[in-house]
């Protein structure tokens, strides 16, 4: 497995995540976003890690790029 591929890292970040262990999920997506930041899902995931742990500025952050980088039709 590819430690530098998003297409890894974001399935392995959504089962710590479902596991509760928010911090992994968190280097994980953050990993993600620094690989691929125009992927609106891995900053909707970071989003929801960061509102998990109550980081409210972090996760409008995250949110606010991952409405910037939804494809719109």
């Amino acid at each position: 497995m590819d430690p530098n591929n998003v297409s890894n890292l974001l399935p392995l970040g959504f089962i710590h995540l479902q596991k509760g262990k928010l911090d992994m999920a968190q280097i994980l997506f953050e990993k993600s976003v620094k690989l691929r930041p125009k992927v609106a899902v891995v900053w909707q995931m970071l989003a929801q890690v960061y509102t998990l742990q109550g980081n409210e500025k972090e996760a409008a952050e995250a949110l606010a790029n991952a409405q910037k980088y939804t494809p719109t039709e």
